[in-house]
């Protein structure tokens, strides 16, 4: 864990991952490692973002089986470098950018792609 943010009085919890390829390849394991994280920290929402462009398929997967378990307390979430930089793009100019980032009021087309 990198971060750990109250945003809305929810407490955030985010992992960031720089990679010089364009894919994520360790992100079933930081995922795993991020979720027990923010069930420690007893966290809401826990996101990983990274510089790479995109996630493997396993990394997509593990991250919706989490979201739509019942029982979970935590939602999670990922970012690739051209989720930022759309985001960063559309919010750049407003004061909220950071809480817009992290917020669950952004829309999914952002996540799990």
């Amino acid at each position: 864990m990198d971060l750990f943010a109250i945003i809305s009085d929810q407490p955030h919890i985010i992992q960031v991952k720089h990679t010089a390829s364009g894919v994520l390849k360790k992100g079933p394991e930081v995922v795993r490692a991020l979720l027990g994280s923010a069930v420690l920290k007893n966290a809401e929402y826990a996101s990983l973002v990274t510089s790479a462009s995109e996630f493997t398929p396993s990394t997509l997967e593990l991250a919706n089986r989490i979201n739509k378990l019942e029982n979970s307390k935590v939602k999670m979430k990922l970012a690739n470098l051209n989720n930022l930089l759309d985001m960063i793009e559309k919010n750049i100019k407003k004061d909220n950018f950071i809480e817009r980032l992290l917020s669950d009021n952004l829309n999914n087309e952002y996540y799990l792609k």
